[in-house]
């Protein structure tokens, strides 16, 4: 094993450390340092029994932007912890990944449930952004499910809003 393996699989250990602090610097330490050469131990960390670990290896995940990372998180935005589908969720925007796109909307137009899983879809379209703008203009237009057809339509609208307020992206004016 060599000596950078043995790092990334300490920092991993430590992502489900009681003490917070040591938990959080093992995931900013994963994150900025590690990124995509860790992928292989963060999607085994996925499959910890310790949900602490999960939640912060999907976060590292995601911020790898490794499409190999992809089906990893989708895995998780399934899991029994709440905390892990939720981060599961939030990474998916982090990843950046058009392939998402479709779930995640899926999980917008849900009801709102204890862990407000429809809030953090709702949130990571809106990280995706430019990526996700015509799938979500389609599915406005012509989604058979009529719940999809709102949740992207309100999507559009607060990126629409957003956009105009920041200048930051090209939006449709339709709207």
């Amino acid at each position: 094993m060599t000596t950078t393996q043995s790092r990334i699989r300490s920092h991993i250990a430590n992502l489900g450390n009681a003490n917070n602090e040591v938990a959080q610097r093992a995931e900013r330490l994963l994150i900025r340092h590690y990124g995509a050469r860790a992928l292989g131990l963060l999607i085994d960390a996925c499959k910890s029994p310790n949900p602490s670990v999960r939640f912060r290896a999907v976060w590292v995940l995601g911020y790898t932007r490794a499409p190999g990372a992809f089906e990893a998180i989708m895995e998780l935005t399934n899991d029994l912890a709440g905390t892990v589908r939720y981060d599961a969720v939030m990474a998916l925007g982090v990843l950046g990944d058009a392939r998402a796109i479709p779930p995640l909307l899926a999980l917008a137009a849900q009801d709102a449930d204890e862990i407000q899983i429809p809030s953090a879809a709702f949130s990571a379209l809106m990280r995706l952004n430019e990526l996700a703008l015509p799938a979500l203009q389609t599915a406005s237009q012509s989604d058979p499910d009529d719940r999809i057809r709102r949740a992207a339509t309100e999507i559009l609208a607060h990126i629409a809003e957003v956009a105009e307020i920041y200048h930051t992206i090209p939006y449709p004016r339709a709207l």
